[in-house]
This record gives structure tokens, C-alpha cells and sequence, in this order.
């Protein structure tokens, strides 16, 4: 599941970040937004059908986050979702989650990592320009 969110009115960050190093800026870009996803990933894991067993429910354990620059630093992308791991007892979370989520044709979907977008991503929003807002002012004052 891809989604994309397009934040505007940050001008005066813009400004902000054009004056502090490329390093300064990442971290912060990246700190804030492991902040700021951290309540739509518990939510996604709470809502995960979890399998009985040993195991405690591979697919839950495989939601997590990965986060990347493109371009020189100008671009940043952040998924949170199913990780391509195989799982310890030797499954594959990523193939078979899209299956829960969906559904299939033999099996209704339980969906779990949409509702917990759509119940967190105004939230997820408020939270990264906050915590960057913060983040920059502080590396400005240095």
C-alpha cells in the first residue's frame, strides 16, 4: 500500500533549513518522523490478527518502518508496513499480509494497516511539523 502526503505552508521552515548543514537536516528530518509514525505503528500492531502459537504472530512482528533520502537529500520517504523479512519459523509476512489485508478470493479481509492510517494520519502530520519545528529552531540557536 503506497500513500502519499503532501505537506504545505512550512515557508518560513524552508528558510530555517537553508541555513543549517545537510547532516543537521537529515537527522532531524528522520528523528521527527520516527516520532511522529510511532503511534500509527503501535496501532497497526494492535490491530494485526496475530496467529496462535510459539511464534507470537510473525506478521506483527514484521511491521516496522524504513526510511530513506533521495536525491542529494532533497527528497525523503518514510514507509511503514510489512518488512521483506522471512520470519523466523519460515514465513514470509510480506506475501501473505497483503492476502490479510486484502483479502483473497477464499478469505475476507482483515484489514489492519489501513484503518490505522486513516485513524492517524492527520495526527502523524501535526506531530512531524512540531517535532521539526522544535528541531530546527534548536539547531538554529546553535
Amino acid at each position: 500500500m503506497n500513500l502519499t502526503m503532501k505537506v504545505e505552508g512550512l515557508d518560513e521552515l524552508n528558510r530555517r533549513l537553508n541555513r543549517l548543514e545537510s547532516k543537521q537536516i537529515k537527522k532531524a528530518v528522520r528523528s521527527s518522523a520516527m516520532f511522529a509514525t510511532s503511534p500509527m505503528l503501535k496501532k497497526m500492531k494492535s490491530k494485526v490478527p496475530v496467529a496462535d502459537g510459539p511464534a507470537g504472530g510473525p506478521l506483527k512482528k514484521s511491521l516496522g518502518r524504513q526510511s530513506r533520502f533521495f536525491r542529494r537529500g532533497q527528497i525523503f520517504s518514510m514507509r511503514i508496513g510489512i518488512r521483506s523479512k522471512q520470519s523466523p519459523d519460515g514465513s514470509w509476512p510480506s506475501v501473505y499480509g497483503p492476502m490479510i489485508e486484502n483479502g483473497t478470493l477464499k478469505m475476507a479481509a482483515q484489514p489492519f494497516m489501513r484503518p490505522a492510517f486513516d485513524e492517524n494520519y492527520r495526527a502523524t502530520i501535526d506531530r512531524f511539523g512540531q517535532s521539526l519545528g522544535e528541531k530546527v529552531a534548536q539547531l538554529a540557536e546553535k
